[in-house]
């Protein structure tokens, strides 16, 4: 908030400097807020691959080689290491807390390090939609539970609007080899469902999304061709985003061109249901 809201002045007491992925400026002895993924903060020379890491490619295969690359030549591990005084917060926290996992032993080794210089982790706070372990029982250390059905009904998400049943027992695959032949009936659904809404959004200052997701990126260009070929408010108003099988969208890039072009997705994501974007 500004300087002045509940008599107090925000601005002043938080001077946050922010550092996102590889992009690490000049780090201040408090104050730094690094947004990243844990990986980044791996120190590889501790941590062994294991069967149950989320990805088993080093597990099987060794870890790469580590020689001269395009790669980052930043050590995001080293620096956080070097902080005194630091809070971890967790998103997707539920792939975290085995023991086995790199990114638990990733999180223990910062705070082991810490100790070194008789100081600790602050604070831990780890957020997930899912925090289950594989046999459906709820993590022990939850603190608080929010109901995504809560969440929904107190607008912190979208609200998501499927066609009614008898609209959906009529769908029918066309036999074709094009995804979008095959798989008209459901695209048209869609988009009729989405006009009846985009009024009613657009009263409110946003915009309806229509949101669309496929098996493969060849598949998804295919789909985003046809709408904006089929469907003349959906001209030039269709955003493209391909992730992995794991759902995650990849953020190696190594050209300059390859950057900006991650850069304008994140924006044009967050602005999507913007009624100026």
């Amino acid at each position: 908030p500004d300087n002045g809201f509940e008599g107090k002045n925000w601005r002043d007491e938080f001077q946050l400097k922010l550092h996102i992925q590889d992009e690490v400026n000049i780090t201040n002895p408090i104050g730094n807020f690094f947004l990243t993924n844990i990986h980044r903060v791996y120190d590889s020379n501790d941590i062994e691959p294991s069967f149950d890491d989320d990805n088993r490619m080093h597990y099987f295969l060794g870890n790469r080689w580590t020689g001269a690359t395009t790669d980052s030549k930043i050590d995001l591990g080293e620096i956080v290491r070097n902080i005194d005084e630091l809070v971890v917060l967790n998103d997707e926290a539920h792939h975290i807390h085995h023991p086995k996992l790199a990114w638990f032993k990733s999180i223990e080794d910062i705070h082991n390090k810490l100790k070194h210089k008789d100081k600790f982790l602050s604070l831990q706070v780890d957020v997930t939609a899912t925090p289950k372990h594989d046999n459906g029982s709820i993590f022990a250390q939850t603190v608080s539970d929010y109901p995504l059905v809560e969440a929904i009904w107190q607008n912190v998400v979208k609200h998501p609007v499927l066609p009614d049943a008898a609209s959906r027992a009529k769908l029918s695959e066309t036999q074709s080899l094009k995804y979008v032949e095959k798989y008209a009936d459901y695209i048209h659904l869609g988009v009729e469902e989405w006009r009846k809404v985009f009024k009613e959004h657009e009263k409110l200052g946003k915009k309806a999304v229509l949101f669309v997701m496929t098996d493969v990126t060849d598949s998804c260009d295919e789909v985003a061709e046809y709408l904006e070929n089929t469907y003349p408010e959906l001209k030039g108003a269709v955003l493209t985003i391909h992730t992995n099988k794991s759902g995650e969208i990849g953020e190696s890039a190594k050209s300059g061109k390859a950057k900006e072009e991650l850069e304008r997705l994140r924006k044009q994501a967050n602005q999507i249901d913007s009624i100026d974007s």
